[in-house]
């Protein structure tokens, strides 16, 4: 924002920022929230209250970058389907690491892992569905309606391909690997937990994806 390079900031730079500018508050804000789930997490690790610490930290990107800069009725679509795509994304990327952890130090093939693993089905279907529409939803209201240009879509072009593959490493998972652990394939554990890893790569590699694209002007100016 000072067109400086963090070298050259100093202490009265970073608090007019952060007690003056509303990307200062958001930032404050989102400390103070990490800072909470960091406490959580070593006192008093629950599910419910980490979720309530984390689920605003989360939607608090949704406040900064792009879906910042949207005016009125278009501006809070845009802030509200950026809250709901990450709400998903972080789900689904949950629910890879969790089912990871599980799998490695599942014994052969675990009755309960099977079991959680084939009850996810109907939670990755919502999942999948509410990523590909605020996906689409943002990307259209990002552009202004508009044919993007430059590198942007370039970049969320490899995130929908990234995407696709997530999809296709799920359906193998739930219509193959997981079947084949039931059956009591002996190799079939050691292939999910190599597609699981795989799946959560392609993850890790849209948000790399989409921190990049955050950075750029989606009509290439």
């Amino acid at each position: 924002m000072a067109a400086l390079s963090i070298g050259k900031l100093d202490s009265d730079t970073v608090t007019i920022v952060l007690g003056s500018t509303p990307l200062g508050s958001l930032l404050t804000v989102r400390a103070a929230l990490l800072v909470a789930l960091g406490f959580l997490l070593l006192v008093r690790p629950q599910p419910l209250l980490l979720t309530i610490a984390a689920l605003p930290a989360l939607a608090s990107a949704a406040f900064a970058g792009h879906a910042s800069a949207g005016e009125g009725a278009p501006g809070h679509l845009l802030q509200a389907s950026d809250i709901l795509h990450l709400s998903a994304g972080a789900l689904w990327l949950g629910a890879l690491a969790r089912f990871l952890t599980t799998t490695v130090s599942a014994r052969n093939c675990d009755a309960n892992v099977i079991r959680s693993l084939a009850g996810f089905a109907r939670t990755g279907t919502a999942i999948v569905a509410t990523l590909f529409v605020t996906g689409t939803a943002s990307a259209w209201l990002i552009s202004g309606g508009q044919l993007p240009g430059g590198a942007w879509p370039v970049l969320i072009g490899f995130k929908f391909a990234l995407f696709l593959a997530m999809l296709g490493f799920a359906a193998g998972n739930r219509w193959k690997l997981v079947p084949e652990m039931e059956d009591g394939f002996s190799d079939a554990r050691c292939r999910l937990i190599v597609s699981l890893m795989l799946e959560t790569a392609c993850a890790l590699g849209i948000v790399a994806l989409v921190g990049f694209a955050g950075l750029l002007d989606p009509h290439g100016g």
